[in-house]
């Protein structure tokens, strides 16, 4: 175990950090990030990682972080960009998977440069480590819902639908956990994101592929909020109005 203060990249440090990425560089060879002329330590602020720690997937690094920084949403590093790059670069050869060859495959940057202000919106839930922080803060145990079959390396749909749509995690996370969580795998139930059917769509067994699924319930819970004021219904309240479409999902 080696403990140190985590730093904040400054201008220079996340400039290289773009670089980095575009190069497509190796994730192992990045000692620079602890270099003064790239990173800047963090005053008044008592912030220990562990260069060692190791994780299986990425709820296992928010649990971490939380358990380590606490709530820090007050403070002016919560959605820094400098902060969160940094903390993704210590663990990035963690994060980052490879090819046969052990050539590293690199996503788009803002999964691993926070990104608080996009073209339309906000692009941090695609942050690799601010997301898993963010879901851990809020949901503990819970924020398993997201993970990805593809973890540490990919953010998975699940997550990235959810959190990209607040208003459905802020009132109604529990819905969403209760009918689509699966137990024994510890994740959200497979073929929970199918997409939502269309017109063309054609029925296997009866039912549309996307029917009962997460991309449904969001557009199901727009309508009936255009009549009821859903965020004052009780989870059981919702489940009696958005019927039977839902219902192989009300018993786990």
């Amino acid at each position: 175990m080696s403990k140190i203060q985590a730093r904040t990249f400054n201008k220079n440090g996340l400039k290289k950090a773009r670089q980095f990425l575009d190069n497509k560089e190796e994730p192992n060879l990045i000692n620079w990030i602890f270099d003064p002329e790239y990173s800047n330590k963090i005053e008044n602020r008592n912030l220990e990682v562990d260069t060692d720690f190791q994780f299986s997937n990425k709820y296992e690094l928010g649990k971490y972080l939380v358990e380590n920084f606490g709530d820090i949403t007050e403070e002016d590093l919560y959605q820094d960009s400098g902060f969160w790059t940094w903390i993704c670069f210590l663990y990035l050869e963690q994060l980052v998977e490879r090819k046969r060859n052990g050539a590293p495959i690199y996503r788009k940057h803002w999964n691993y440069m926070l990104t608080p202000k996009g073209h339309k919106s906000s692009l941090a839930y695609r942050h690799r480590i601010f997301a898993w922080y963010y879901a851990f803060l809020n949901y503990g145990d819970k924020s398993k819902l997201f993970l990805s079959d593809e973890e540490p390396f990919a953010q998975g749909d699940t997550i990235e639908q959810l959190l990209s749509t607040n208003w459905a995690l802020t009132q109604h996370f529990d819905l969403f956990y209760d009918l689509y969580f699966d137990e024994k795998t510890g994740r959200a139930k497979k073929g929970s994101l199918n997409q939502v059917p269309t017109k063309d769509s054609k029925k296997t067994k009866g039912k549309y592929a996307g029917s009962g699924k997460m991309r449904r319930l969001l557009k199901v819970l727009q309508q009936i909020d255009t009549v009821y004021i859903t965020h004052k219904l009780s989870k059981e309240d919702i489940k009696e109005i958005i019927g039977d479409e839902f219902k192989d999902n009300f018993d786990k």
